[in-house]
Protein backbone atom coordinates (compact mmCIF):
# COMPACT_ATOMS: atom_id res chain seq x y z
CA UNK A 1 0.00 0.00 0.00
CA UNK A 2 1.76 3.18 -1.13
CA UNK A 3 0.52 5.58 1.55
CA UNK A 4 1.00 4.48 5.17
CA UNK A 5 -2.27 3.95 7.04
CA UNK A 6 -2.28 2.44 10.49
CA UNK A 7 -5.97 2.07 11.35
CA UNK A 8 -7.52 -0.96 9.59
CA UNK A 9 -10.72 0.81 8.51
CA UNK A 10 -8.71 3.73 7.15
CA UNK A 11 -6.52 1.29 5.21
CA UNK A 12 -9.61 0.00 3.41
CA UNK A 13 -11.14 3.46 2.98
CA UNK A 14 -7.91 4.76 1.43
CA UNK A 15 -8.08 2.07 -1.27
CA UNK A 16 -11.70 3.00 -1.99
CA UNK A 17 -10.71 6.68 -2.19
CA UNK A 18 -7.97 5.88 -4.71
CA UNK A 19 -10.47 3.93 -6.83
CA UNK A 20 -12.98 6.80 -6.62
CA UNK A 21 -10.27 9.27 -7.69
CA UNK A 22 -9.58 7.07 -10.71
CA UNK A 23 -13.28 7.03 -11.58
CA UNK A 24 -13.53 10.83 -11.31
CA UNK A 25 -10.38 11.43 -13.38
CA UNK A 26 -12.37 12.07 -16.57
CA UNK A 27 -13.32 15.48 -15.16
CA UNK A 28 -9.63 16.34 -15.63
CA UNK A 29 -9.27 14.81 -19.07
CA UNK A 30 -7.76 11.59 -17.72
CA UNK A 31 -9.42 8.47 -19.09
CA UNK A 32 -8.51 5.47 -17.00
CA UNK A 33 -10.16 2.08 -16.77
CA UNK A 34 -10.35 -0.14 -13.71
CA UNK A 35 -9.15 -3.57 -14.83
CA UNK A 36 -9.44 -5.54 -11.60
CA UNK A 37 -9.26 -5.35 -7.82
CA UNK A 38 -6.84 -7.51 -5.84
CA UNK A 39 -9.01 -8.06 -2.78
CA UNK A 40 -6.33 -10.09 -0.97
CA UNK A 41 -3.75 -7.31 -1.45
CA UNK A 42 -6.20 -4.74 -0.06
CA UNK A 43 -7.66 -6.71 2.86
CA UNK A 44 -4.64 -8.69 4.11
CA UNK A 45 -2.73 -5.73 5.63
CA UNK A 46 -5.86 -4.66 7.53
CA UNK A 47 -6.33 -8.17 8.96
CA UNK A 48 -2.65 -8.36 9.91
CA UNK A 49 -2.94 -5.04 11.74
CA UNK A 50 -6.05 -6.20 13.63
CA UNK A 51 -4.39 -9.47 14.69
CA UNK A 52 -1.17 -7.70 15.73
CA UNK A 53 -3.12 -5.16 17.78
CA UNK A 54 -5.18 -7.90 19.44
CA UNK A 55 -2.03 -9.81 20.41
CA UNK A 56 -0.48 -6.65 21.85
CA UNK A 57 -3.62 -5.89 23.87
CA UNK A 58 -3.72 -9.46 25.25
CA UNK A 59 -0.05 -9.23 26.30
CA UNK A 60 -0.74 -5.91 27.99
CA UNK A 61 -3.67 -7.34 29.95
CA UNK A 62 -1.71 -10.41 31.02
CA UNK A 63 1.12 -8.22 32.31
CA UNK A 64 -1.22 -5.88 34.21
CA UNK A 65 -1.80 -6.18 37.91
CA UNK A 66 -5.34 -6.85 39.12
CA UNK A 67 -6.42 -8.15 35.71
CA UNK A 68 -7.45 -11.74 35.11
CA UNK A 69 -7.89 -12.85 31.50
CA UNK A 70 -10.36 -15.68 30.94
CA UNK A 71 -10.74 -17.45 27.63
CA UNK A 72 -14.09 -19.01 26.86
CA UNK A 73 -17.75 -18.18 27.09
CA UNK A 74 -19.36 -16.24 29.89
CA UNK A 75 -22.67 -14.63 30.71
CA UNK A 76 -23.90 -12.04 33.14
CA UNK A 77 -26.09 -13.52 35.86
CA UNK A 78 -26.70 -10.20 37.62
CA UNK A 79 -25.32 -6.69 37.98
CA UNK A 80 -21.50 -6.98 38.08
CA UNK A 81 -21.75 -10.79 38.31
CA UNK A 82 -20.32 -13.04 35.60
CA UNK A 83 -20.54 -16.82 35.23
CA UNK A 84 -17.60 -18.09 33.17
CA UNK A 85 -17.29 -21.44 31.42
CA UNK A 86 -14.91 -23.73 33.32
CA UNK A 87 -15.14 -21.84 36.63
CA UNK A 88 -17.20 -23.14 39.55
CA UNK A 89 -17.69 -19.75 41.18
CA UNK A 90 -19.26 -16.64 39.73
CA UNK A 91 -16.97 -13.66 39.29
CA UNK A 92 -17.81 -10.27 40.75
CA UNK A 93 -16.05 -6.94 40.42
CA UNK A 94 -16.77 -3.24 40.17
CA UNK A 95 -15.56 -3.35 36.56
CA UNK A 96 -16.02 -6.42 34.37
Amino acid sequence: MPEPCYIPSKMLIHCADVMQTDQNATAFGIHAKLESIDRQFIVQPAFEKVYADAAMIKRGYRQSENVEVLKGHGRFTGPKILAAEGFDEELTAETI
